[in-house]
């Protein structure tokens, strides 16, 4: 068992570090396949200044492969840019900056992780949604019109049948699709 897991690390460390995010470089955009969905839409819309911005995320695979992301829940697996309404960045919040491991952040907080690595796997013909918390990494902080867009690193498309275990997904031939871009969202913040 341990000669397993340690095979699965000296194979998986290698690719972890030749797809992180360098600082001060983009990473490459991969253009989805048309029948590869990444779309997101806010909870709210308009939201009461102070409020929680939150966005629903879903992954729409009409493929024939399965889709496969690998992710440490403590970092921004989940790349989001926010923009105010003249097109300027928003600031990060403390816990942003941890997150998307700026360099601003570099003697402030810890910027790795001590989380485990999780699997997000969606099969062909399905979908799979989850919640990103926008005012989470950036300051939120005066009335406005919004934009943000979501970009998702570390997809693999698995040539595996349907009803494939997914367990046994690492015997099936597999290939990166790169950085996932959403649709852009705009959203209003109003005054309380």
């Amino acid at each position: 068992m341990k000669l397993t897991r340690l095979k699965r690390c000296a194979v998986l460390l290698p690719v972890l570090l030749i797809n992180w995010p360098m600082q001060g470089q983009e990473p490459k955009v991969a253009v989805a396949p048309p029948n590869v969905q990444f779309q997101i839409q806010p909870l709210q819309n308009p939201i009461p200044l102070g409020g929680n911005v939150s966005l629903k995320m879903t992954i729409v695979n009409q493929s024939s492969d399965w889709l496969a992301l690998n992710f440490v829940p403590d970092l921004a697996t989940f790349w989001i840019e926010a923009r105010d309404s003249s097109g300027k960045p928003l600031a990060e919040t403390e816990e942003g900056c941890r997150r998307r491991q700026s360099p601003q952040c570099a003697n402030g907080p810890h910027n790795g992780t001590m989380g485990s690595m999780l699997d997000l796997y969606v099969p062909p013909k399905e979908s799979r949604s989850a919640n990103i918390n926008v005012s989470l990494e950036f300051v939120i902080d005066h009335a406005g019109t919004y934009t943000v867009d979501v970009y998702v690193d570390g997809f693999h498309a698995i040539s595996a049948p349907a009803q494939t275990n997914f367990f046994d997904l690492g015997a099936y031939p597999h290939r990166e699709l790169g950085r996932l871009k959403s649709n852009s969202v705009t959203f209003q913040i109003v005054p309380r």
